[in-house]
């Protein structure tokens, strides 16, 4: 038996229009992530879209890596579920690493489930980002000009 998704009931037109409307920086979506060669789901925030999409994780648990890194741990983000309804829990903005997806491939996975579009951050949490961004020794300096390209002024 086959499950229909939210986005299976919307033309191809709609939701090309849907994504070009959401798929912007500050956006939270649940994407596929792979973890230890297991696509996982995780909550991602589109950090850019130019040159490429760039996400930053949200994590509901600091791991031991972070814990145990001085450096990784001044990059987290605290955010708080009372103002993100779409989180189960307080979490974590990880700013010590990003991932990317081409375009075409971020695309084809939210495409047919409109629903991966959670919320978006709001400006506060966005400024706040920046800051961990650009205090980050962990992110390479493109990856901080096109993060800040794509949050600033959200």
């Amino acid at each position: 038996m086959l499950q229909q998704r939210l986005g299976d009931s919307f033309s191809q037109k709609e939701r090309d229009s849907f994504l070009k409307r959401n798929l912007v920086p500050g956006a939270v979506c649940r994407i596929d992530v792979a973890l230890d060669d297991a696509p996982t789901p995780k909550l991602a925030i589109l950090a850019a879209t130019e040159p490429e999409p760039i996400f930053l994780l949200i994590n509901s648990n600091l791991c031991w890596l972070v814990e145990n890194s001085p450096q990784r741990r001044q990059c987290q983000l605290p955010i708080l579920r009372r103002e993100y309804p779409f989180l189960k829990r307080d979490s974590w903005i990880d700013c010590s690493v990003t991932f990317r997806l081409r375009s075409e491939e971020l695309w084809s996975r939210i495409v047919g489930d409109l629903g991966s579009f959670l919320g978006e951050l709001n400006p506060s949490t966005c400024k706040s980002v920046l800051q961990k961004v650009g205090s980050s020794k962990m992110l390479s300096k493109r990856d901080k000009r096109a993060i800040e390209s794509g949050l600033v002024g959200r």
